[in-house]
């Protein structure tokens, strides 16, 4: 039994892990299709009037634009986040918001070269407060980042806007988020 346990505790991990990348694979899918719709722009370049949500800046409302490429809203949590729950569907989503979402978001362009769309929630580095009430934003370069051990045991994916992505350490981490060059980006996380 000690050499079966831990070796089912580290498949779970594993597969965790593997059914977070995959949710986060879905919703770059979902924003690529979402910004194929809309002259290659990501919701938060485009105005209301025109089906974005260009001057909102909470987290769950930027992936409520998805709800059109998402089957469900129960992909935009990890299945290692204990603190967040999945909505059933779309309109228990919108009643209930950012206790729905797992991942953070950035505000990148799809021409930007390859950049963080999104990824795992539990980033902690220097934080500002962000535009909505609980929401917080990181300041790049991070060169103090880390994931914590809330979602993957000080591990963590990004969700790229080419559509990959990548599982990293914190040494890894650090360098995605103070590449040279990069000053006056936000990442947005929910509380």
């Amino acid at each position: 039994m000690a050499i079966i346990l831990p070796a089912l505790g580290s498949d779970s991990i594993r597969t965790q892990r593997a059914l977070c990348a995959n949710n986060l694979s879905r919703i770059g899918q979902a924003f690529a299709s979402w910004a194929a719709d809309h002259d290659g722009r990501y919701a938060w370049e485009v105005p209301k009037s025109a089906g974005g949500n260009q001057n909102f800046c909470l987290v769950s409302t930027q992936f409520v634009v998805l709800s059109n490429e998402l089957v469900s809203p129960q992909v935009l949590v990890c299945p290692s986040d204990g603190l967040k729950s999945a909505a059933n569907n779309w309109p228990s989503f919108f009643s209930s918001g950012e206790q729905n979402v797992s991942y953070l978001l950035t505000r990148t362009s799809q021409l930007e070269g390859r950049a963080i769309l999104s990824g795992d929630r539990n980033l902690t580095a220097d934080t500002t407060g962000g535009c909505g009430f609980r929401e917080r934003s990181i300041f790049r370069p991070a060169t103090n980042a880390s994931w914590d051990l809330q979602i993957h045991v000080q591990r963590g994916h990004f969700l790229f806007n080419d559509g990959s992505v990548e599982g990293t350490d914190t040494p890894r981490l650090r360098a995605i988020l103070s590449p040279p060059g990069v000053s006056n980006a936000f990442i947005f996380i929910a509380p």
